[in-house]
């Protein structure tokens, strides 16, 4: 079947030429490819950043429609406030109504996390705030993960060690707020692709492959957050991964370099690729 979006990594850890920029962060442009239409899955750490990559990438901000938070943390909504303020038309961001709850992580040691703005911040006249705990479509062939269930004991790696403030006090953090984009493909399968899958890949794959109706996955793109994955929670996602047996897997931003590895000598060069900052791959 025919490409049917293109997807840009804009902003990644990793960069590849040298008029792009990297830094700790996530920002990925996924372009319909039928009318050129835009909808943007997170924005990186910093405006500087992601605007300086997107120049340089050609990306018509014009055709942007809508703007995906994967989840409230700040390497992935810190460019938010400087795209906003360029734009010259109203844009949608769809969000988890935690996403702008303040937040924080223990690793190396006690910081905060949390997207630097407010829902109050962006000018109602630019900016249509979406607030969904549920899946959310947003064309024929491209919809956005709600709440995912937390069935896999070592997925709970993934979103150990965070904290949100709750009624004055900091809480643990489960990251209900994760939200990941699945492009369909009907008679042939999904792809999935992920900000930083706090919910777990196993969990991740599995509740799509519930709400969607095509069941065979074709490739993963996005941030996986293997980083510092467990031996039994590396050995359990790849194994679901070779069950699924998908043509694509692109590990990215906090998957984990020796995780990465691992993923790539379960599957070799024909099925990993190492998606840096200026990368593209049509789906």
């Amino acid at each position: 079947m025919k490409s049917a979006w293109k997807i840009t990594v804009l902003v990644n850890n990793y960069v590849r030429g040298s008029d792009l920029w990297a830094e700790h962060g996530l920002s990925l442009a996924l372009e319909h490819l039928s009318d050129g239409s835009i909808i943007l899955l997170d924005t990186g750490r910093s405006g500087d950043i992601l605007l300086h990559n997107a120049e340089r990438l050609g990306i018509d901000w014009s055709r942007l429609s809508t703007i995906v938070l994967s989840h409230g943390h700040y390497d992935h909504t810190g460019g938010l406030m400087s795209l906003v303020g360029k734009l010259g038309h109203r844009v949608a961001i769809l969000h988890h109504p935690a996403a702008f709850v303040p937040k924080a992580g223990m690793k190396p040691v006690f910081h905060p996390i949390g997207a630097e703005m407010n829902m109050s911040d962006f000018p109602p006249q630019t900016v249509s705030l979406l607030s969904a705990r549920n899946d959310a479509a947003l064309t024929s062939d491209l919809w956005v993960t709600g709440e995912i269930p937390r069935r896999v004991d070592t997925d709970r790696e993934a979103s150990a060690g965070f904290y949100l403030s709750r009624d004055g006090e900091l809480v643990e953090d489960p990251v209900t707020d994760d939200k990941s984009i699945v492009i369909t493909k009907p008679g042939e399968g999904f792809y999935l692709v992920c900000g930083c899958c706090h919910s777990g890949l196993v969990n991740t794959l599995r509740y799509v492959k519930e709400k969607s109706p095509e069941k065979k996955l074709l490739g993963v793109l996005g941030g996986l957050h293997l980083i510092g994955a467990s031996d039994k929670r590396m050995e359990a996602t790849i194994a679901e991964l070779k069950k699924e047996s998908p043509s694509l897997l692109g590990p990215i931003h906090c998957s984990g370099q020796k995780e990465t590895a691992e993923i790539f000598k379960a599957f070799g060069p024909e099925i990993v690729r190492f998606f840096a900052a200026g990368d593209s791959i049509d789906l």
